[in-house]
């Protein structure tokens, strides 16, 4: 049955309905009296996209379901229970996730990602219909209105992938798309039109020569069509890789349309420069605080594989630092013996003395100063794990060999005598170190299609109640022991822990 739409794709009826042409634009709509302001002459369409880009980036600030993803794959760990970080994602065994109104801290954690991303969705396709359904053009003699375009495609492209890789569902639009009654779809449609998006970014960068309005992504000098065709081709190889559910989903993968896209993809950091106001990653700058986020065993393990997966039960125990040859330990995470903020009785074995050192010049400078957002090393790891999914392990390893982990690492480079698994095994390590706090939940994401979450994690976010309410479907959630199925809920059948008595 379909349903109508309200709450967060409301704002998509405005613009198109009532605006045919370009002297239309200046009328009344009751519906959204924001969209008459900005859309007073078309060159005011740049406004919106801006709108949408900062909705898209606004996930960062709003940080916490992306913390909770992260403590639920065994990335980091705390007993903090700020936005329940520990008694839905963090506590042994892993409970059923409350997507309920009783649960009052259910919007910071999946209301908000879905309502920003749902946001930057309705900005951009109100300026894809007004530019190819409208014929409305953007600055002198239309000089503008390929660079809005490819802009509007990308921010819809990209919010539809970070919706699809967090949410079981959402809503499949485009400048056709009748919007007065509109029906969520599952996730991988989403995902389908979030690829197609950003296909047509490639094509019209590919095509054209400008560049971004600066106000909509503050990177450190403005970027190019080029660099844009580049970045969404990465973002469309990760997306591709990282959709996947279930290490079977990422065996059948497309490996070579992959290896294809990221060969395209960025040649240097996706950087975004905070200043604090309009631009802010709250996300990164937290990390500073040298109590507040710990490093999982599970990492550190990486290092030192000696390393027990859990700490020990004593109240008074302290383990020595983790023993490794790779410089990146020390460079990364600093060690800490100071053990006071962990709550004993939430799990003595989640404790860590380590905890993430790599953003604190950020933390100190207030969360002012670039920030990267997709390392060029981490599209690398993406051609990477592709070549050796399509036979060609030895280009893998000349890549690995070329990368951090013995340029920064300073280890010894990887003979050609290693399997395939191994040399997988070391690509998933290399991403596990180097993506800590860049993109949208990455290290969640790769555990998933690893199958290494442990037992009754959920493998997506399902759609807010406040959401269900509106469209009069039912209530209905992820997560726990008793849902285990390997299709919402991880089954734990590959876990790289099992906590004791399960």
């Amino acid at each position: 049955m379909k349903k109508s739409l309200r709450i967060y794709l409301g704002t998509i009826l405005t613009g198109t309905m009532l605006i045919t042409a370009c002297a239309d634009l200046d009328v009344e709509n009751l519906n959204n009296p924001n969209t008459d302001k900005v859309l007073a002459t078309p060159d005011d369409l740049k406004g919106v996209v801006g709108g949408a880009f900062s909705d898209l980036y606004g996930l960062f600030s709003a940080y916490r379901g992306q913390v909770n993803l992260e403590h639920t794959a065994d990335h980091t760990t705390m007993t903090n229970n700020v936005s329940n970080w520990w008694s839905e994602f963090k506590v042994e065994p892993r409970p059923q996730f409350a997507n309920s109104l009783a649960n009052s801290n259910r919007a910071g954690i999946i209301d908000n990602p879905f309502r920003l991303t749902n946001s930057a969705i309705s900005s951009a396709i109100d300026v894809i219909r007004l530019i190819e359904n409208d014929g409305i053009e953007i600055g002198p003699d239309g000089s503008e209105t390929e660079m809005v375009l490819a802009s509007a495609y990308f921010a819809k492209g990209m919010a539809e992938g970070y919706l699809a890789s967090t949410y079981d569902q959402g809503y499949v639009v485009d400048k056709d798309t009748e919007l007065t009654s509109i029906e969520l779809s599952p996730y991988d449609a989403v995902m389908d039109m979030a690829l197609a998006d950003l296909d047509k970014v490639i094509q019209l960068a590919s095509s054209n020569t400008f560049q971004l309005d600066p106000t909509f992504i503050n990177t450190p000098s403005p970027m190019g069509s080029t660099e844009l065709a580049g970045l969404a081709s990465t973002y469309s190889a990760h997306f591709m890789m990282t959709r996947s559910r279930t290490k079977a989903q990422n065996d059948a993968n497309d490996w070579e349309k992959i290896k294809e896209l990221a060969q395209g993809g960025i040649t240097d950091d996706y950087i975004i420069v905070q200043d604090g106001s309009n631009w802010s990653n709250s996300f990164v700058e937290i990390s500073g605080l040298d109590w507040y986020f710990r490093i999982d065993h599970r990492i550190i393990r990486i290092f030192d594989p000696s390393f027990p997966k859990r700490y020990p039960l004593e109240a008074t125990a302290l383990l020595p630092p983790a023993t490794t040859d790779d410089k990146r330990l020390e460079l990364y995470f600093f060690y800490e013996e100071d053990m006071s903020r962990f709550n004993l009785t939430r799990g003595a074995q989640l404790r860590s003395n380590y905890r993430i050192g790599r953003w604190d010049e950020f933390y100190r400078a207030g969360g002012i100063g670039p920030i990267p957002y997709f390392f060029d090393y981490i599209n690398q790891l993406i051609i990477a794990e592709a070549e050796v999914m399509t036979g060609n392990t030895q280009a893998a390893i000349d890549i690995l060999n070329e990368g951090n982990r013995v340029t920064v690492g300073g280890l010894e480079p990887l003979p050609s005598t290693l399997s395939d698994q191994e040399v997988l095994q070391t690509i998933w390590d290399e991403r596990d170190i180097e993506v800590c706090r860049t993109d949208w939940a990455i290290p969640f994401m790769d555990a998933r299609r690893r199958g290494i979450l442990q037992r009754g994690v959920l493998l997506h976010f399902p759609v807010p109640i406040t959401e269900m309410l509106v469209l009069g479907l039912p209530e209905y959630t992820f997560g726990g022991q008793s849902a285990a199925d390997g299709v919402n809920t991880s089954d734990g059948e590959g876990a790289w822990y099992t906590p004791p008595g399960l």
